[in-house]
């Protein structure tokens, strides 16, 4: 009995505090736009089979002094570019997590990252949160980005990275169906003080990491661009060498 009103009074306050972060009476909006891995299995599939797992990954091998800088939402023709300066100026690499639609308007800045020696990652057709999208829907949008970075590019992108990070059941089983693995990362420089978060991640560099940043949609900045300059510059200079995400993996 004691132990059922403990439980009872822990659910209790955090209702209260989620009410108190989201609103009062705004708990049920707040969970549907933030719905949680385990709201959805994945989709039965009566006609076909999917014998291959679904990697999750956010660092790679700990044995070697490399990272992997990767850029999300894009291309876009001013951040993108700029992206692409600093890497040739650095003799980096980087991997770069574009959207299908964002492709379709600029395929010509997409066709830069893969002629400066760079890698494609997909980051799905929009950036819906992929929780929320109908299971049936999910495979076919990612295709789509797929087969459209292939059009404009040439690459065949063989990673991929939900919006936001977040997955469930069912967008780990449209992962699988086209044979990506769900690539995170360990690190995170966002537009949110750009220069505090490269001199975290500078000072706890691991081997393996996977630094996640922007060059697409709202996000990106000035100030973010410097920091990621910077970060390449500081890690370098630390013996780190900069590669796509598929050779820190392999």
């Amino acid at each position: 009995m004691r132990r059922r009103r403990l439980l009872r009074d822990v659910a209790a306050l955090v209702a209260g505090a989620a009410a108190g972060a989201v609103g009062i009476g705004g708990v049920d909006e707040y969970q549907q736009r933030h719905p949680t891995p385990i709201d959805r299995v994945s989709p039965l599939v009566q006609n076909q089979a999917i014998c291959s797992p679904t990697p999750i990954v956010w660092r790679g091998d700990a044995r070697q002094r490399r990272v992997a800088l990767t850029f999300d939402d894009g291309p876009d023709p001013r951040w993108t570019s700029m992206a692409l300066d600093l890497l040739a100026r650095r003799e980096a690499r980087a991997t770069f997590f574009m959207l299908g639609s964002a492709v379709t308007r600029y395929p010509e800045t997409a066709r830069a990252v893969v002629d400066a020696g760079h890698e494609i990652g997909n980051h799905g057709w929009d950036h819906r949160h992929m929780n929320l999208v109908p299971p049936q829907d999910l495979a076919g949008l990612l295709d789509q980005s797929h087969r459209q970075i292939v059009e404009a590019t040439g690459f065949i992108p063989r990673l991929a990275r939900p919006p936001y990070g977040q997955f469930d059941a069912a967008t780990s089983w449209a992962f699988a169906k086209l044979g990506y693995p769900i690539v995170l990362w360990s690190h995170r420089m966002t537009a949110d003080d750009p220069a505090a978060r490269a001199r975290d991640a500078i000072a706890t560099a691991v081997n393996g990491m996977i630094v996640l940043s922007h060059d697409g949609r709202a996000t990106p900045t000035v100030a973010q661009m410097t920091a990621a300059d910077q970060l390449v510059e500081q890690l370098q200079q630390q013996g780190f060498e900069f590669v796509t995400v598929s050779e820190l993996l392999n």
